[in-house]
C-alpha cells in the first residue's frame, strides 16, 4: 500500500477480513442450505465493499480482480446465470485469493504489484471466471437465436413491406392490447440520499439502498459526490462521507421509494424530486423507420447481441443541503487495539499486588478505620478487575467458524462425505487463549478427518451412514473451559496403538499399560499411524506438539476412544491468562496459590487416622476414597512439626484428589506471572505472583499434580 495510506492499513485490514469472512460464511450457507436472495446478496456485497475499498487506496490488482468476481456474481444473482458446483468451488477459491491480494497490500509499504506466483495464480482465477461469464453468455445467445431469429426476420421482412405509417399503427395497435396487463406511464425521479452518523458502523449499507432501487425500475444514471471525504488524518472509518444521486424510472409512486429509506429515519438525509412522466404512445411514428428496420434486420442475421448500458457516475452539480436539525444514534461498539486492553489489564494486576500491600499494612497498623476504607477500595479493585478481564473475552464460535471451511476443503480431498456440527458456540474465554488454541484445534480436527472418519464406503459396510460427523463442542466447567473434538469414526485401537509404539521404540514389551495408557501413546513425540505422508498428516510430528502447546497454556488434553464408535478429545483451558481469585497456603516456609475455582473443600487432619492416612496416601471422604498427596514431599520443604495440619480436595477433569499442607491463609486475588525458561518445566508449578510483602509465590498446576497422583495411584493397584 502507498506510503500516504499508512495510517489506514490497519482499518483496511481489519475491515477486509470481517467482509471475507462473511464472504465464506454466506458461500458455506450457499452450499448447505442452497442459494436465496439473502445469501447471494450477501456474498455480492461483501466482494463489491472489498472493491471500492481496494480503490480507495489505488489498489488496482485488487479491483480489477474482484470486478470480474463481481460480474460473475451479478449475473448470478439475477438469474442469468445458473450457480453450479464448480462456480461455487470457484469462489471459494476467489475468496481466498482476495485475501492474499489484501494481506500483500497490508504487508507492502511502497505500492509495489504482488509477486509473480501471486499473479500467476490470479490470472488463471480470471481465466476461469471469464470461462464461465462467456460460455454462458454464447450458450444463452445460441440458444436464444436459433428459435428467435427465423421469426424475428419475418416480423422485420413484413414491416419493411408497410409504410411507416401502417407500422406505427401496428405498433399503438399492440401497446393498446398489453394496456389491460400493465400500467404504462412511468415516472422519472430524482432521488439524492446520504448516510450520516454512524449508520455504518450500526450495520447499514448504501449499495442495500442502491440495489433495492434498481429493483423498483430502470436507473437511468447514478452520480456519487465524493467532495465531503476528509483528509485521511481526520477521516473516521465508521461515517460516510459519500452521497449519491439516481435518476430512476419507475412505475411505483414516490410514498413507495420512500419506503425504503423508512429503516434509517435517523441516519439519512432524503430528497426525491418528481422529474416526469413517460407515455409509450408518444412518438410512437418515429421510432420505426425503414432504414432502422433494415439495420435490425442485419444485425439479427449477425446474431449480435445488445449490449447493456451501464449507469454512468458523473459528478452531481448540486450538493445535498443539510438538514436543519440532525438526530444522531451513538454507536454501541468501539474498536480498539488489543495493545491497549493488554495494558490496562497489565496496570489493573500491578494494583491487585499493591493493593495486597495496603491490606497487609493496614492489618499490622490494626487500624478499623484504615481496614474498612481499604476494603472499599479492593471491593472496587475487583469490579475494575472483572470489568477489564470481560473486555479481552470473546465467543469461541469466532474461531469455530473457521473449520466450517476446513472441513469442507478437506472432506473433499480425501474423497469423503463429513459434516461439521459446532455446539456452545457463545462460550466465552480470553482472546489470547482463543488465538494460540486455534492451530491445535486444526491440527486435532484434521486428524479426526484423516484417520477418524472412515470412508464413505467402509462406513456403509459397518452399517454406519455414508456421512461422517465432527462435532466442535465448547462449555464451561468449574472456572475453566472445555473444548471437545468428537467423531463418530473408527475410534482408537489400544493394542494398535501400542504395537505401533513398539516398533517406534516408544515402549518396551515389558511395559504393562491399561487401555487408557495405550491411547495416550498417540501423543508421545514421533508417534504416528500414517502409512505415508500426505498433505494432511504423517510427518509424525502432531500430537505431542498439540500437547505442549496445550500444556503451555494451563491447559490438558484428554482423550477417550471406543473402536468402532468415535473419539472424543478434550481440552480444558483457564478462562483467562492473566488475573485470578486463588486461596494461599503455605508448605514449609514456602507460599503457594491454588487456583480458587478448582478447590471443594478444606479439612483439618485427623488426629486419630492421621498415620494411616499418611502411610497409604488415601482420604476418607464421606465414604470417597480419594488419593492423596503430601505436598511436603512432593516439593522436599521437610517437615516442620505443625500443630495443624490440613486436607485441601482439589478437582479438575471430574477427578477429585486430596493434598496435604501445612497452613491456610485465605483467599488471595493472583496476577499470574509466567514462568522463564529455566522453570517452565518445573512439575507442580503453572506460574508465580508477587505477594502484598514482595515475597514471590508459587501458583499449582493443579491438573498435572491430580495427573501425576492418579498414575502414582494407578500403579500401585
Amino acid at each position: 500500500m502507498k506510503p500516504e495510506f499508512a495510517d489506514m492499513t490497519e482499518a483496511f485490514d481489519e475491515e477486509s477480513r470481517d467482509l471475507l469472512d462473511a464472504m465464506e460464511e454466506s458461500l458455506l450457507d450457499i452450499q448447505d442450505n442452497g442459494i436465496n436472495k439473502e445469501n447471494m446478496g450477501a456474498v455480492f456485497r461483501a466482494a463489491h465493499t472489498v472493491k471500492g475499498a481496494a480503490g480507495m487506496f489505488e489498489l488496482a490488482y485488487l479491483v480489477e480482480f474482484t470486478h470480474v468476481a463481481e460480474n460473475l456474481l451479478d449475473e448470478i444473482r439475477n438469474g442469468r446465470i445458473n450457480l453450479t458446483d464448480d462456480i461455487l468451488n470457484l469462489f471459494f477459491e476467489v475468496k481466498d485469493q482476495m485475501q492474499v491480494l489484501v494481506d500483500f497490500a497490508v504487508d507492502d509499504e511502497v505500492g509495489n504489484s504482488p509477486e509473480e506466483d501471486t499473479q500467476n495464480t490470479t490470472a488463471h482465477l480470471l481465466s476461469q471466471l471469464s470461462i464461465f461469464l462467456n460460455s454462458n453468455t454464447s450458450q444463452e445467445i445460441d440458444n436464444e437465436v436459433e428459435v428467435a431469429v427465423p421469426a424475428t426476420i419475418e416480423k422485420v421482412e413484413k414491416a419493411v413491406e408497410l409504410s411507416e405509417d401502417d407500422f406505427a399503427a401496428q405498433i399503438a395497435m399492440m401497446i393498446s392490447a398489453n394496456e389491460t396487463k400493465r400500467e404504462t406511464i412511468s415516472t422519472i425521479f430524482n432521488i439524492k440520499f446520504k448516510l450520516i452518523g454512524d449508520a455504518l458502523s450500526d450495520g447499514l449499507d448504501p449499495l442495500d439502498f442502491l440495489f433495492t432501487l434498481s429493483d423498483m425500475g430502470k436507473v437511468i444514471k447514478t452520480t456519487s459526490n465524493c467532495d465531503n471525504i476528509p483528509d485521511i488524518s481526520n477521516l473516521n472509518t465508521g461515517e460516510l462521507y459519500i452521497s449519491f444521486e439516481i435518476e430512476l424510472e419507475t412505475k411505483e409512486k414516490e410514498e413507495k421509494i420512500r419506503e425504503i429509506f423508512d429503516i434509517a429515519t435517523d441516519y439519512i438525509q432524503l430528497d426525491i424530486t418528481k422529474l416526469k412522466e413517460t407515455n409509450p404512445f408518444e412518438n410512437t411514428k418515429e421510432s420505426a423507420p425503414e432504414k432502422e428496420i433494415k439495420e435490425v434486420k442485419a444485425k439479427i442475421i449477425r446474431q449480435e447481441a445488445p449490449k447493456k448500458e451501464i449507469p454512468k457516475l458523473v459528478k452531481p452539480p448540486v450538493k445535498i443541503d443539510s438538514p436543519k436539525k440532525e438526530t444522531k444514534k451513538t454507536s454501541s461498539t468501539l474498536r480498539i487495539e488489543a495493545s491497549k486492553i493488554d495494558e490496562i489489564i497489565n496496570l489493573v494486576g500491578e494494583m491487585v499486588i499493591a493493593n495486597a500491600n495496603v491490606i497487609q499494612q493496614a492489618s499490622q497498623l490494626n487500624d478499623k478505620k484504615l481496614i474498612e476504607s481499604v476494603s472499599v477500595v479492593s471491593r472496587m479493585l475487583e469490579e475494575i478487575r472483572e470489568a477489564s478481564m470481560q473486555t479481552r473475552l470473546v465467543p469461541i464460535g469466532e474461531t469455530f467458524s473457521r473449520f466450517k471451511r476446513i472441513v469442507r476443503d478437506l472432506s473433499k480431498d480425501l474423497g469423503k462425505d463429513i459434516e461439521l456440527e459446532i455446539i456452545g458456540a457463545e462460550t466465552e474465554l480470553d482472546k489470547t487463549v482463543t488465538e494460540k488454541i486455534s492451530d491445535p484445534l486444526i491440527h486435532l480436527v484434521r486428524n479426526s478427518l484423516d484417520h477418524g472418519i472412515e470412508s464413505p464406503e467402509d462406513r456403509i459396510a459397518k452399517g454406519k451412514l455414508e456421512k461422517g460427523k465432527i462435532t466442535l463442542k465448547a462449555f464451561h466447567e468449574a472456572g475453566s473451559i472445555a473444548i471437545q473434538i468428537i467423531d463418530n469414526g473408527k475410534g482408537l485401537n489400544p493394542d494398535f496403538l501400542f504395537n505401533k509404539a513398539l516398533e517406534k521404540g516408544i515402549v518396551s514389551e515389558n511395559d504393562t499399560l491399561t487401555d487408557k495408557q495405550k491411547i495416550n501413546l498417540i501423543m508421545a513425540a514421533g508417534f504416528s499411524t500414517a502409512e505415508s505422508v500426505t498433505s494432511v498428516s504423517g510427518r509424525g510430528v502432531g500430537m505431542d506438539v498439540v500437547k505442549r502447546n496445550i500444556e503451555d497454556l494451563r491447559g490438558t488434553i484428554d482423550l477417550e476412544s471406543e473402536v468402532g464408535i468415535g473419539t472424543t478429545m478434550t481440552i480444558r483451558l483457564p478462562l483467562t491468562l492473566a488475573i485470578i481469585d486463588g486461596f494461599m497456603i503455605k508448605i514449609g516456609q514456602q507460599f503457594y496459590i491454588i487456583p480458587l475455582e478448582m478447590i471443594d473443600e478444606c479439612i483439618e487432619l485427623n488426629e486419630q487416622h492421621k498415620e494411616e492416612i499418611l502411610e497409604n496416601n488415601y482420604v476418607n471422604l464421606r465414604g470417597n476414597i480419594l488419593p492423596l498427596l503430601d505436598l511436603r514431599e512432593f516439593f522436599d520443604t521437610g517437615k516442620l512439626g505443625v500443630k495443624r495440619e490440613n486436607i485441601i480436595i482439589v478437582h479438575f477433569a471430574n477427578k477429585k484428589v486430596g493434598l496435604l499442607v501445612d497452613e491456610l491463609h485465605g483467599e488471595f486475588q493472583t496476577v499470574i506471572k509466567p514462568l522463564g525458561k529455566i522453570f517452565r518445566n518445573v512439575k507442580g508449578i503453572g506460574g508465580a505472583t508477587i505477594l502484598g510483602s514482595g515475597q514471590v509465590a508459587m501458583i499449582l498446576d493443579i491438573p498435572m499434580l491430580i495427573t501425576y497422583i492418579n498414575k502414582i495411584a494407578l500403579n500401585h493397584k
